[in-house]
């Protein structure tokens, strides 16, 4: 039964795209070679749980220092998307300090949508919750940084 529902649960999974006005990037000036920046990108990208997440910030604090901000909030952005996977959230903006979440448009659980909700009752005057096009949007003015992102992802979580 365990096996099962983990198939159903990876079948499930949504593919989220982030889009950002934030620096939020592998700085030359921390690994100057830009092939190898391409390839610790695309290691990042393929990274789905903290074990392997935490490997990874290990082997780049051993390889190239104490990582600048601009990378810290990539890490992060990396645990973002994971939670706004399990949120059914196929696409994240932070642009201008508006927070846009597309959910898909499948049918989301009863659970997440209650979840959203509970959580614009409680933030009223700084959210929106509206439909366009089959798909739930929840927008959230006044979000600056990675940081904030990550503590609406786990406030809807609860």
């Amino acid at each position: 039964f365990e096996t099962d529902l983990s198939e159903i649960t990876e079948a499930l999974k949504v593919d989220c795209q982030i889009e950002t006005d934030l620096r939020v990037l592998i700085p030359e000036e921390y690994v100057s070679s830009i092939s190898e920046r391409l390839g610790l990108y695309t290691r990042l990208d393929e990274i789905d749980d903290d074990t392997s997440l935490t490997g990874f910030i290990t082997e780049m604090e051993d390889r190239f220092g104490k990582m600048p901000l601009e990378v810290q909030d990539m890490i992060d952005l990396v645990r973002c998307r994971w939670k706004a996977q399990v949120l059914r959230v196929e696409k994240i903006t932070l642009k201008s300090n508006i927070l846009k979440m597309y959910f898909v448009s499948q049918e989301i659980p009863q659970e997440i949508v209650l979840k959203v909700i509970q959580f614009v009752n409680s933030k009223r005057g700084q959210c929106q919750l509206r439909e366009k096009s089959g798909k739930m949007i929840l927008q959230v003015d006044r979000i600056s940084n990675i940081p904030e992102l990550n503590t609406i992802l786990v406030d809807i979580l609860g």
